[in-house]
């Protein structure tokens, strides 16, 4: 059976074997994605095209904030 070959492999190597080192989810994606989400809360009980329009403002104030940012 499958659980008897998996339990009589040492541990140390079938876990270096099968997994990477590297993360496999950027925190960076999702943490944007998360606040991205939390800023349109209040767009997405609107009507198609205010909740589009809120949404292209918080992005475009989003872009001008990092821009100022940068820019210094």
């Amino acid at each position: 059976m499958a659980i008897t070959t998996l339990l009589d492999v040492d541990e140390t190597r079938f876990f270096k074997a099968c997994f990477s080192y590297n993360a496999e989810c950027n925190s960076v994606d999702n943490n944007l994605a998360e606040a991205f989400n939390a800023s349109t809360i209040r767009a997405r009980s609107t009507p198609i095209i205010s909740m589009l329009n809120d949404i292209r403002l918080v992005v475009m104030e989003w872009i001008v904030s990092k821009r100022k940012a940068i820019l210094g």
